[in-house]
C-alpha cells in the first residue's frame, strides 16, 4: 500500500510548508514562530522545521489568548 501524499504531513517542514501547516505567510512564520522554535539544518541552504515544535508553539499561543474567540468585548473610543 502506497502513501497518499495528499493526506500525509512530513515530520521536518520547509519554511514555506511550516507556513502553510499554520495558515500564515513565510515572512510572518520567520518573523514571529521562527525564533521560538527549533531548526534542524540538513545541509548549507536547506533548513526544516519539526512539526511537533510548530503544534506546541501553537499551543501555547493558544494558552496566552487572553480572551476565547467570541468573547472579547471590543471598547470603542469616540472623539
Amino acid at each position: 500500500a502506497g502513501m497518499d501524499n495528499e493526506n500525509y504531513t512530513p515530520v521536518l517542514l520547509s519554511c514555506d510548508e511550516a507556513a502553510r501547516y499554520i495558515g500564515i505567510g513565510p515572512r510572518v512564520f520567520l518573523a514571529r514562530v521562527r525564533p521560538h522554535i527549533r531548526c534542524i539544518r540538513l545541509g548549507r541552504r536547506t533548513v526544516r522545521y519539526m512539526r511537533a515544535d510548530i503544534d506546541r508553539w501553537v499551543e501555547s499561543v493558544a494558552l496566552l489568548a487572553e480572551h476565547p474567540i467570541g468573547t472579547r468585548k471590543v471598547k470603542w473610543r469616540i472623539r
